[in-house]
């Protein structure tokens, strides 16, 4: 059970139950024993408090979460451990500000050896310049990399030689860099990199990292992820303006299905398209909503989009690498530099940017003043210390305001139905026919009707070939006109929409 100083007065902040070992519990146990009295330290909600021991409130811990909840209590806390070298006073409520109105963070007391080092021998750029960077960017770049497990792409004698990924510590980073126990698929725990400061960044660099890469959570809670990336890796020969336009296309596909988004350049030849989220989704979720999705764009636009990683298949197309949203997969963070000729920047920017932006690689190590005053800036909203996170919508009233758009309910109106064109009116037809193929081999792998099935799909080929919003087409009454349309619909929505619309919104 959890306290906070809030307003000069102790107050119940939740119970945190996860971050222990079997030894750690045994130390607690110890450590409360002397401290127990049979007055209750904090009000708190009856039901919260049964059984409660109560325990004089000295000791203080640390405690990793996601944010406060309205009631005043902590989401998803982890216990870190306990904190020895301060005093329970001294524990208050902490507030959450934009990078722009926060102090600037202490000079890292970290030494930059061999600092006329060429890393990038193409620029002859230095270990000294692209510490300098690094330096530069913390303030901006600890709200995103900061407290997330990390694997470090290093050069240790430049770019043009050999250079490894690391995402392990055998010890030889002191103390500055951190660790955080993951257990891996065969049940045994490894020990992940993180950094939560100037200090831990700027000994990553003095290691020879060029990279830093993130998992898609933070520590908290490693298992849910906070972040949904569509990486966009155009095949050889394809021009900027095809990624371009496929930013934009799942820019307006995301946000048909409620996610807001925002575009990284990545320094390399791709964009990544990310949407945060709230860390509610496990990754089995979150990765079959990605792959589907992927999915569904490659079959509806096959011309421009795959989304099987092999070479051979990306001729002439875009390969959306759905593949980041899974445990264990890590993306370039913002402001890493990235080991490729130049010294490009990834970086986050805005969408009227996207539209007049010239290349994936635009930033370079030497850009650190301009990509941080663009982060200071309101146009840049995802540089505050906690990024957008989409909002959450309840599962069973968008359900039930499908079922009621769906053309076989009562309610369903072609040309006035107010809930079918709250829910899809801006939807662009092409997302409707991805969701209709999807559920038309679903159909068929459980053996269903093939009539029926060859039917969702002639459904889906006439609504892939209309170019208006879906509340035009109604208004126009072309929907009806579309053979056996009314029925795709219904059982997608009946049949589908529990599955595809629960994994979607839990992801919000």
């Amino acid at each position: 059970m959890l306290g906070i100083h809030d307003g000069g007065k102790l107050r119940f902040a939740g119970k945190v139950g996860t971050g222990f070992d079997t030894a750690e519990m045994a130390r607690l146990m110890k450590t409360m024993a002397p401290l127990e009295q049979s007055a209750a330290t904090v009000e708190a909600p009856r039901a919260e408090v049964r059984g409660a021991h109560w325990i004089r409130p000295k000791l203080v811990a640390e405690i990793a979460y996601t944010e406060m909840t309205n009631e005043g209590t902590l989401r998803h806390p982890s216990y870190l451990g306990l904190r020895e070298d301060k005093k329970p006073e001294a524990v208050a409520l902490e507030t959450e500000r934009h990078t722009a109105t926060l102090p600037a963070p202490a000079t890292s007391t970290i030494a930059i050896s061999n600092r006329g080092r060429v890393i990038y021998p193409e620029s002859n750029i230095t270990k000294g310049q692209l510490a300098d960077h690094y330096a530069a960017v913390a303030e901006i770049m600890l709200p995103w990399v900061g407290s997330r497990p990390i694997s470090l792409v290093r050069c240790p004698q430049g770019r043009a030689k050999k250079c490894f990924f690391q995402k392990h510590d055998a010890g030889s980073f002191g103390d500055k860099v951190h660790h955080v126990g993951i257990t891996e698929k065969d049940g045994h725990e490894e020990p992940y990199l993180y950094v939560d400061d100037a200090d831990g960044l700027m000994t990553c660099v003095q290691m020879g990292t060029i990279e830093l890469h993130g998992w898609g959570a933070r520590i908290e809670d490693v298992e849910k992820a906070d972040r949904l990336v569509f990486d966009l890796d155009p095949d050889e020969g394809l021009d900027f303006e095809a990624v371009r336009a496929a930013a934009f296309q799942f820019r307006d596909i995301l946000k048909s299905l409620g996610l807001t988004t925002f575009p990284m350049l990545t320094g390399g030849k791709g964009v990544h398209v990310i949407a945060p989220l709230t860390p509610q989704a496990e990754w089995p979720q979150v990765k079959d909503f990605a792959h589907r999705l992927a999915q569904a764009v490659a079959q509806t636009d096959p011309s421009h989009f795959t989304a099987v990683m092999a070479k051979a298949k990306r001729k002439g197309r875009i390969f959306v690498d759905y593949l980041r949203n899974q445990r264990g997969a890590t993306a370039i963070m913002p402001y890493s530099a990235r080991s490729r000729p130049g010294a490009p920047v990834a970086a986050p920017i805005t969408w009227a940017e996207m539209k007049t932006i010239d290349a994936p690689s635009h930033f370079h190590v030497g850009d650190a003043r301009e990509l941080k005053k663009r982060a200071a800036s309101k146009s840049l909203a995802m540089g505050s210390s906690r990024p957008i996170i989409a909002k959450s919508v309840a599962h069973s009233s968008t359900t039930e305001r499908l079922v009621k758009a769906s053309p076989r309910s009562p309610d369903w109106n072609p040309g006035t139905s107010v809930p079918f064109a709250s829910t899809m009116a801006k939807t662009d037809p092409r997302t409707v026919a991805s969701l209709l193929r999807e559920y038309a081999h679903r159909t068929s792998l459980r053996g269903g009707n093939p009539y029926r099935t060859k039917a969702y799909l002639r459904a889906a080929d006439s609504l892939a070939a209309l170019s208006q919003p879906l509340d035009r087409i109604i208004a126009a009454g072309a929907l009806t006109r579309i053979p056996g349309i009314g029925d795709a619909i219904a059982d997608m929505v009946r049949g589908f929409g529990n599955t595809f619309v629960s994994c979607n919104e839990s992801l919000l």
